[in-house]
């Protein structure tokens, strides 16, 4: 499942990438494979608030995070 599609961050000036992703889809695909918030930012090596402001929409979605989660899609 591709979860997003990347371009340039106009925060960091394109240095880096963030991800326009579907965000209600990330918080299904975590909550269909049975891992809580908590869970899953350990398991990708983020904290649990950082995760949850990814999943609202309050953050930026790094190219890291959308692998962690598509994999648990396969």
């Amino acid at each position: 499942m591709n979860l997003s599609t990347f371009r340039n961050c106009p925060k960091c000036g394109g240095s880096g990438h963030i991800a326009d992703i579907d965000r209600e889809a990330l918080r299904t695909i975590r909550q269909d494979s049975g891992l809580s918030l908590k869970k899953m930012a350990k398991r990708i090596g983020v904290s649990a608030p950082y995760l949850s402001d990814i999943e609202l929409g309050r953050r930026g979605c790094p190219d890291y995070v959308v692998e962690a989660y598509n994999k648990l899609t396969t």
